[in-house]
């Protein structure tokens, strides 16, 4: 039922998506959408809790694969960047936004989940910091809400224009953003050298 509705969700808006089509399109009748979730403002809710938990824990495996020095912190922030252009469940979050808005109770518990979000990447940037690297080009708190920041405002402007805001002209902005803000290593152009052609390393020059 979580998957029937993220896809109808994504496709079609939570406004637009009912109980009928959520049940049907799980295999489900409508009392056994009720018995799991009051509404689909709830199970909306539980769908960003699940996009938290799997964000946190692909953030935490980025950075424990990614202890050295300059070179490897600044790929490591490079990927974290990409790790959260690579999720499809923005349009979740948008959704949640409009909700927000009108809804006190709504805001509450999405404010909770993006301080879950902020906190966890912090936490992470602190981790992957060690004695005499240099240190990241700003304290993890901010750099943490900075970059979920940037990630959430140029993945709207792909929303609007995605010919031209493609996923390759995000990661060189991205990379020129960091190039600005780095103490130490200055950023070049990305270019994609996983096998998975997912993520995007750059290269550092002194």
């Amino acid at each position: 039922m979580l998957d029937a509705a993220r896809r109808s969700f994504i496709e079609r808006g939570v406004a637009a998506t009912s109980v009928e089509h959520i049940a049907e399109a799980a295999g489900y009748t409508r009392g056994a959408f009720y018995s799991n979730f009051s509404s689909q403002q709830e199970l909306l809710l539980e769908l960003l809790q699940r996009d938290v938990e799997k964000t946190c824990a692909d953030w935490q495996a980025i950075i424990e694969s990614h202890g050295a020095p300059d070179r490897e912190r600044m790929r490591a922030l490079a990927r974290l960047g990409c790790a959260e252009f690579e999720s499809d469940c923005f349009l979740l979050w948008l959704e949640a936004g409009l909700l927000s808005s009108r809804d006190s109770a709504v805001r509450e518990r999405v404010s909770e989940l993006r301080q879950r979000k902020f906190a966890k990447l912090a936490a992470c940037l602190r981790a992957g910091a060690r004695p005499g690297d240099g240190g990241w080009p700003a304290q993890p708190a901010v750099l943490a809400a900075g970059l979920l920041s940037l990630c959430d405002g140029m993945r709207f402007f792909r929303l609007c224009n995605p010919e031209e805001m493609t996923d390759e002209a995000l990661r060189a902005m991205l990379a020129g953003l960091f190039s600005c803000t780095a103490s130490g290593p200055v950023l070049e152009e990305p270019e994609p050298v996983d096998d998975t052609g997912a993520t995007v390393c750059f290269h550092l020059r002194s």
